[in-house]
């Protein structure tokens, strides 16, 4: 109903790419002590996995398609704020998430960098021919 059937391979590309980056950062984060996550979701696996594999790539896949003529800087401006603004102290609220030596405007770039990347390769058209 939402996406373009047209663009499935190019959409799961990115939000493979985007699952990817969220989930290095999230574990470098931890590791280095910037923020922490109080409890497992899912016994055994990280506590940050199911986050960086749900969340953040079906919103910047659904960003990249609705209203694709946007500017994409706009786009990744609006993404980087709500994330970093509205969502993080939201799951700081739910006591799922707490930040240690991180603040969230440290968060702002970084959003906004994973999502004009992400937009780049979502119109990438050509790849090399399997030999």
């Amino acid at each position: 109903m939402v996406r373009n059937k047209n663009s499935t391979d190019r959409i799961l590309y990115v939000g493979f790419f985007v699952m990817s980056i969220s989930l290095t950062l999230d574990i470098l984060g931890d590791q280095f002590g910037y923020w922490h996550y109080r409890y497992n979701v899912i016994p055994i696996v990280p506590t940050y996995l199911p986050w960086d594999m749900t969340l953040m790539p079906l919103a910047i896949m659904f960003l990249i398609q609705v209203k694709p003529k946007i500017n994409p800087y706009l786009k990744a401006i609006l993404f980087a704020l709500l994330t970093s603004y509205v969502a993080e102290p939201f799951i700081k609220w739910l006591m799922i998430y707490n930040p240690k030596e991180w603040k969230y405007s440290y968060s702002v770039p970084i959003q906004f960098i994973i999502y004009l990347v992400a937009h780049y390769l979502s119109r990438r058209n050509k790849f090399n021919e399997l030999t």
